[in-house]
């Protein structure tokens, strides 16, 4: 399945939701995930690897 970015509204880390509005910089290399978060609930770095992130497009 493919999405296009433009259509993705939300991040899901785990059991976690992020609205794409409280993501300030997403950086992927190595395997890894790298976000900085800045929203109501979550400040902060959260590093990851790719395969736990799926990006959520809602129509």
């Amino acid at each position: 399945m493919m999405i296009n970015l433009k259509d993705v509204t939300c991040i899901q880390i785990g059991n976690v939701m992020l609205g794409i509005k409280d993501i300030e910089k997403i950086s992927i290399h190595d395997g890894g995930v790298w976000l900085t978060i800045n929203s109501n609930l979550i400040q902060g770095d959260i590093e990851t690897k790719i395969g736990n992130v799926k990006l959520i497009a809602v129509e």
